[in-house]
């Protein structure tokens, strides 16, 4: 996570519109220094840009920075000020530059930050503008040759299979539809990526990958992940949410979380291991930098 809430990690604002102007000076070698530790380890890095957290007051500071999404003027400086340069600093890292092992997010689980949604946040954008935002991101992180996703909070979001999906906010034609107008690169999704907690699950309606595969829920177009997973589950082991979302045709999953002591990683070591013994080379670190690539 880069810029999570936008609160005291890495941006310079203006205090006065709230435009970004710049990187603080240790940003880009921080990060460029994270890239080349992911390397030299054979990791893959997911950078996570935004979060819906964005939309809070947390530490009662007395703003968000909704305005990033809310505000055209506002996103674009913030692309043309934080993130082209972000891009072009990971590009010079190693020797085949950082699209060889990073993948880009724009925001995590932003629907809980949207008005059409239950937005929990102190701001609720209007859709289009998230629309707007994600295109906009996707745009400049194409022209830099990476790949690009979103966090989409469930499938209840992320899918054209309604129901029991509500919407599906980031498919091609909304993206397309309410991306800016400059630009040349596609502002659409390269991989979907959802993710999956136990308030998800319905034995007849969940927004489960575990329930269905990825041709029902009409994703199968391009690869989805499931890049959030509860490492403890009321209705499934760690071994059958590595397997059934795989042989229902996602193409990986990730537990939350290393860091976070609500949900302890020590049960799915064990089963993450003998599930990768068990899929080969197709989970591979190689297998992903080429696709990346």
């Amino acid at each position: 996570w880069l810029h999570a809430n936008g609160q005291g990690t890495g941006l310079v604002f203006n205090s006065t519109t709230g435009a970004v102007t710049g990187l603080t000076p240790t940003f880009l070698p921080d990060l460029k220094q994270l890239v080349a530790l992911a390397y030299s380890h054979r990791v893959a890095l997911q950078v996570t840009l935004w979060s819906f957290d964005m939309c809070k007051d947390e530490g009662g500071k007395g703003y968000t920075r909704a305005s990033v999404v809310s505000d055209p003027d506002v996103s674009k400086s913030y692309i043309d000020n934080a993130l082209r340069p972000m891009l072009q600093a990971v590009n010079t890292v190693g020797t085949k530059g950082g699209r060889g092992g990073v993948l880009w997010e724009v925001i995590n689980e932003p629907e809980w930050c949207m008005k059409s949604t239950p937005c929990n946040t102190k701001v609720c954008v209007e859709d289009k503008d998230m629309q707007s935002f994600v295109a906009a991101v996707a745009m400049a992180v194409h022209e830099a040759a990476f790949k690009v996703t979103v966090g989409s909070a469930a499938l209840k979001w992320a899918s054209p299979t309604q129901p029991p999906a509500d919407s599906f906010f980031f498919s091609d034609a909304n993206l397309l539809k309410y991306a800016p107008a400059s630009g040349c690169a596609q502002p659409t999704l390269d991989l979907y990526n959802i993710h999956y907690y136990d308030w998800c699950f319905d034995k007849t309606w969940g927004y489960d990958p575990c329930r269905a595969n990825t041709t029902y829920w009409g994703i199968a177009d391009r690869p989805t992940v499931v890049a959030e997973l509860p490492a403890t589950s009321k209705h499934y082991s760690a071994a059958q949410l590595l397997s059934c979302s795989f042989n229902n045709g996602f193409s990986g999953s990730l537990f939350w979380a290393y860091n976070d002591p609500n949900f302890p990683i020590a049960p799915v070591l064990e089963p993450m291991k003998a599930f990768v013994k068990s899929v080969g080379d197709r989970a591979s670190y190689d297998a992903i930098v080429t696709w990346l690539q």
